[in-house]
Protein backbone atom coordinates (compact mmCIF):
# COMPACT_ATOMS: atom_id res chain seq x y z
CA UNK A 1 0.00 0.00 0.00
CA UNK A 2 1.37 3.26 -1.05
CA UNK A 3 2.48 5.90 1.62
CA UNK A 4 1.71 8.95 -0.86
CA UNK A 5 -0.49 11.69 0.85
CA UNK A 6 -4.16 11.16 0.85
CA UNK A 7 -6.23 14.26 1.18
CA UNK A 8 -9.15 14.52 4.09
CA UNK A 9 -12.45 14.97 2.23
CA UNK A 10 -13.82 16.43 5.16
CA UNK A 11 -11.42 19.17 4.88
CA UNK A 12 -11.14 23.30 5.23
CA UNK A 13 -9.20 24.93 2.72
CA UNK A 14 -6.92 21.66 2.84
CA UNK A 15 -7.28 21.47 6.54
CA UNK A 16 -8.69 18.16 8.04
CA UNK A 17 -11.50 18.85 10.35
CA UNK A 18 -11.19 15.74 12.62
CA UNK A 19 -7.92 16.27 14.16
CA UNK A 20 -9.05 20.04 14.42
CA UNK A 21 -11.91 18.18 16.64
CA UNK A 22 -10.06 15.58 18.82
CA UNK A 23 -8.36 17.79 21.61
CA UNK A 24 -11.78 18.03 22.94
CA UNK A 25 -12.76 14.50 23.89
CA UNK A 26 -8.89 14.07 24.43
CA UNK A 27 -8.97 16.52 27.05
CA UNK A 28 -11.96 16.04 28.39
CA UNK A 29 -11.50 11.62 28.87
CA UNK A 30 -8.42 12.79 30.83
CA UNK A 31 -9.66 15.37 32.81
CA UNK A 32 -12.83 12.91 33.25
CA UNK A 33 -10.39 10.42 35.30
CA UNK A 34 -8.66 12.90 37.10
CA UNK A 35 -12.28 13.86 38.47
CA UNK A 36 -12.43 10.36 39.30
CA UNK A 37 -9.42 9.77 40.86
CA UNK A 38 -10.47 13.33 42.96
CA UNK A 39 -13.15 11.72 44.16
CA UNK A 40 -11.38 8.83 45.35
CA UNK A 41 -9.05 10.83 47.26
CA UNK A 42 -11.53 13.66 48.51
CA UNK A 43 -14.80 12.29 48.50
CA UNK A 44 -16.09 15.75 47.21
CA UNK A 45 -19.44 16.17 45.09
CA UNK A 46 -17.34 18.64 43.52
CA UNK A 47 -15.35 16.11 41.50
CA UNK A 48 -18.04 13.51 41.30
CA UNK A 49 -20.07 16.28 39.20
CA UNK A 50 -17.01 17.58 37.51
CA UNK A 51 -16.62 13.78 36.40
CA UNK A 52 -20.40 13.83 34.80
CA UNK A 53 -19.98 16.58 33.10
CA UNK A 54 -16.56 15.91 31.69
CA UNK A 55 -17.76 11.84 30.37
CA UNK A 56 -20.49 13.79 28.84
CA UNK A 57 -18.54 16.24 27.19
CA UNK A 58 -16.04 13.78 25.93
CA UNK A 59 -19.41 11.45 24.79
CA UNK A 60 -20.46 14.21 22.68
CA UNK A 61 -17.64 16.00 21.70
CA UNK A 62 -16.18 12.32 20.28
CA UNK A 63 -19.53 12.21 18.49
CA UNK A 64 -19.37 15.46 16.64
CA UNK A 65 -15.48 14.26 16.00
CA UNK A 66 -16.46 11.43 14.35
CA UNK A 67 -18.36 12.52 11.79
CA UNK A 68 -15.65 14.00 9.33
CA UNK A 69 -13.70 11.17 10.66
CA UNK A 70 -16.41 8.71 9.08
CA UNK A 71 -16.87 10.85 5.85
CA UNK A 72 -13.00 10.04 5.13
CA UNK A 73 -13.40 6.31 6.06
CA UNK A 74 -16.29 5.74 3.90
CA UNK A 75 -15.56 8.43 0.78
CA UNK A 76 -11.35 7.08 0.76
CA UNK A 77 -11.35 3.55 -0.74
CA UNK A 78 -7.30 3.52 0.68
CA UNK A 79 -8.37 4.72 4.00
CA UNK A 80 -11.12 1.57 4.11
CA UNK A 81 -8.37 -0.58 3.22
CA UNK A 82 -6.07 0.29 5.63
CA UNK A 83 -6.03 -2.14 9.14
CA UNK A 84 -5.04 1.19 11.29
CA UNK A 85 -7.65 2.70 10.01
CA UNK A 86 -10.19 -0.07 10.52
CA UNK A 87 -8.75 -0.39 14.06
CA UNK A 88 -9.15 3.48 14.98
CA UNK A 89 -12.60 3.82 14.15
CA UNK A 90 -13.24 0.18 16.45
CA UNK A 91 -11.50 1.79 19.12
CA UNK A 92 -12.95 4.99 18.54
CA UNK A 93 -16.88 3.08 18.58
CA UNK A 94 -15.94 1.23 21.86
CA UNK A 95 -14.51 4.57 23.38
CA UNK A 96 -18.28 6.19 22.73
CA UNK A 97 -19.81 3.25 23.67
CA UNK A 98 -18.06 3.15 27.26
CA UNK A 99 -18.58 6.90 27.44
CA UNK A 100 -22.41 6.59 27.05
CA UNK A 101 -22.91 3.34 29.39
CA UNK A 102 -20.64 5.83 31.71
CA UNK A 103 -22.78 8.46 31.67
CA UNK A 104 -26.01 7.28 31.72
CA UNK A 105 -24.51 5.33 35.53
CA UNK A 106 -23.38 8.41 36.48
CA UNK A 107 -26.27 10.81 35.52
CA UNK A 108 -29.28 10.08 38.45
CA UNK A 109 -26.20 9.93 41.17
CA UNK A 110 -23.12 11.19 40.60
CA UNK A 111 -21.12 10.39 43.65
CA UNK A 112 -23.05 6.83 43.46
CA UNK A 113 -21.28 6.30 39.84
CA UNK A 114 -18.06 6.94 40.49
CA UNK A 115 -17.45 3.97 42.51
CA UNK A 116 -16.22 1.53 41.18
CA UNK A 117 -18.40 1.46 38.19
CA UNK A 118 -17.56 4.93 36.73
CA UNK A 119 -13.98 4.69 37.70
CA UNK A 120 -13.53 1.60 35.45
CA UNK A 121 -15.30 2.88 32.75
CA UNK A 122 -12.81 6.15 32.53
CA UNK A 123 -9.92 3.93 33.07
CA UNK A 124 -10.61 1.92 30.32
CA UNK A 125 -11.58 4.42 28.29
CA UNK A 126 -8.64 6.62 28.77
CA UNK A 127 -6.27 3.42 28.01
CA UNK A 128 -8.78 2.59 24.53
CA UNK A 129 -8.53 6.50 24.03
CA UNK A 130 -4.64 6.41 23.88
CA UNK A 131 -4.84 3.13 22.04
CA UNK A 132 -6.73 4.94 19.47
CA UNK A 133 -4.81 8.06 19.43
CA UNK A 134 -1.56 5.91 18.93
CA UNK A 135 -3.32 4.63 15.48
CA UNK A 136 -4.26 8.17 14.71
CA UNK A 137 -0.92 8.97 14.74
CA UNK A 138 0.10 6.09 12.93
CA UNK A 139 -2.61 6.73 10.06
CA UNK A 140 -0.99 10.44 9.80
CA UNK A 141 2.62 10.46 10.39
CA UNK A 142 2.51 6.75 8.96
CA UNK A 143 0.58 6.56 6.00
CA UNK A 144 -0.45 10.35 5.33
CA UNK A 145 -4.05 9.92 5.58
CA UNK A 146 -5.17 13.48 5.59
CA UNK A 147 -2.12 15.17 4.58
CA UNK A 148 -2.76 17.31 1.36
CA UNK A 149 0.54 17.86 -0.55
CA UNK A 150 -0.41 21.20 -1.51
Amino acid sequence: MSNEPTPSRAAINGHPVHPMLVPLPIGAVVAALVADVGYVAEGSRAWALAGVWLVGAGLFSGLIAAAPGAVDFLAVRKIRRNRAALRHGAANGVLLVLLLVSFLLRLPDPEGGVLPSGLILTALSAAVLGYSGWLGGELSYRHMFGVDPR
